[in-house]
C-alpha cells in the first residue's frame, strides 16, 4: 500500500473490495464502518493515497458536522467512513449500496441495523454487506459466541421447539455453565463483585407443593 500506512489484512481487504466495487461501478457510493477511531484515522490516509472522495461521521462530532457530512455523501463524496454506534442508527443513507464492517460487535442487531442505513425503502441498487474478520483473533471468537447465541435465541423464539425446552436450556441463554446441586436442581453461577460463591439456583416448585400439601393434610 502506497504512503506512510503500514499495511495489514484488514486495509489491504478493504482498499481490494472498494478497488473491485469501483470497477464495477464507478459512481458506486460506499460506507465502511469501524468502531475505533484510529482506524477512521488509518482509511482517511488510504482514501487520501488513492484519490478517493470522503467524509467521516463519528459520534465525536458536532450535529452540524454530521449533518454536513451526510450532506456531502450525498452528493460528491463517494466513500464515508462512519462509526458503527453513530453512523448505524437513525440514519436513511440510500445512496449508498455497498457497506464494510471491519469491526464485529458483539450482538448481530447492531451490525444489522447499521446495514439497514442501506438496505431500506428508497434503495433503487442492489446493496452489499461485506465484514472482515481475522482468523484466530478476538474477531473470530466474537462471531463464534455471536453464532451460538443466535442459534440459542432462534430456538427459544422458535413456537415449535419452545415446548421442548427444558430448565437447563433457559438457563444456558445467560452464557454460564449450568450445575446441579446436591438435589438434582440446575442453577448458574451469577458471580457477583466480592460475592463469587453465590448462584442462581431455580426453586423447586413440585418439592415446595409437595411439602405444602402435606402440612395441609396434617
Amino acid at each position: 500500500m502506497k504512503g506512510s500506512i503500514l499495511p495489514s489484512a484488514k486495509t489491504q481487504a478493504t482498499k481490494a473490495q472498494i478497488l473491485n466495487w469501483i470497477a464495477e461501478d464507478k459512481f458506486v457510493k460506499i460506507i465502511i464502518f469501524t468502531q475505533f477511531l484510529p482506524m477512521i484515522r488509518i482509511l482517511k490516509k488510504m482514501c487520501k493515497t488513492e484519490k478517493w472522495s470522503h467524509c467521516e461521521y463519528t459520534g465525536k462530532m458536532s450535529q452540524d458536522s454530521k449533518d454536513q457530512s451526510i450532506s456531502d455523501f450525498a452528493g460528491d463524496k463517494q466513500i464515508l467512513l462512519a462509526s458503527l454506534r453513530s453512523g448505524g442508527l437513525g440514519l436513511n443513507l440510500t445512496m449508498a449500496s455497498k457497506v464494510i464492517c471491519l469491526d464485529p460487535w458483539w450482538n448481530s442487531s447492531t451490525e444489522q441495523q447499521a446495514f439497514c442505513r442501506v438496505f431500506r425503502i428508497g434503495q433503487t441498487k442492489p446493496t452489499s454487506f461485506v465484514k472482515f474478520m481475522v482468523r484466530n483473533t478476538i474477531d473470530a471468537a466474537m462471531m463464534a459466541m455471536k453464532e451460538r447465541k443466535q442459534i440459542e435465541i432462534d430456538e427459544v423464539m422458535d413456537v415449535t421447539k419452545r415446548k421442548d425446552l427444558n430448565i437447563q436450556d433457559l438457563l444456558r441463554l445467560f452464557g454460564h455453565e449450568v450445575r446441579n446441586d446436591g438435589e438434582g436442581n440446575p442453577f448458574i453461577y451469577a458471580e457477583p463483585a466480592g460475592h463469587t460463591n453465590e448462584h442462581l439456583r431455580l426453586p423447586n416448585h413440585d418439592k415446595q407443593d409437595e411439602l405444602q400439601g402435606m402440612g395441609n393434610e396434617a
